[in-house]
């Protein structure tokens, strides 16, 4: 007996469109399980349908997407000339937060816009309202900055100081960065 090659060419590309809808069912379940991981860990775990943040331990991703977001609608105020929406903005924002860095980080942004506006005692109010203070180099200059800008020349050197003992060790620019904090503070200790 003959093989019968058309029965078994159709046997063939059966084979293949089963495999093919099998690789294409896997591709669809991993998609939507993925879909479903995202949607838990960067959306819907810490956020209530209010906007209300849940969390108090946000994850630095988590946390800077929010900041992230936030400031882009504020700057976006701010562009079209409407400053005090853009601090209601920030300040509905920091009321609906239960992560304290995260309202740390919303504070430290609406007290940029006092301090951008030279409104240098509302700037340094809001930044006495930061709970947890992370220890870095960065804020603590930028905490220096604003005291400085408002003329409180002792407050600017202590977190001048404090931005030193923040450096990171292991940081390649760290020697540079404390020549230059050491160098502002001799030029704050000489205003003085």
């Amino acid at each position: 007996m003959k093989p019968n090659i058309r029965s078994s060419k159709i046997f063939q590309v059966r084979a293949l469109k089963s495999k093919a809808l099998t690789i294409l069912l896997s591709i669809i379940f991993l998609v939507i399980v993925g879909a479903a991981a995202y949607a838990l860990i960067y959306k819907g775990s810490n956020r209530a349908s209010d906007g209300t943040v849940n969390s108090t331990n946000l994850s630095d991703i988590d946390r800077n997407k929010i900041i992230k977001e936030v400031s882009s609608k504020a700057e976006v105020l701010l562009a079209d000339n409407k400053k005090e929406e853009a601090i209601k903005l920030y300040e509905q924002k920091i009321k609906q937060s239960n992560d304290a860095e995260l309202k740390d980080g919303l504070i430290m942004n609406k007290a940029t816009i006092h301090r951008d506006d030279k409104n240098y005692s509302v700037a340094v109010d809001d930044i006495k309202n930061i709970t947890n203070p992370t220890k870095s180099s960065d804020i603590e200059e930028y905490i220096a900055l604003t005291y400085r800008a408002a003329g409180d020349i002792s407050q600017a050197i202590y977190h001048y100081q404090r931005a030193i003992e923040y450096v990171p060790d292991n940081y390649v620019m760290s020697g540079g960065e404390i020549r230059h904090f050491e160098g502002i503070i001799n030029e704050l200790k000489a205003m003085k």
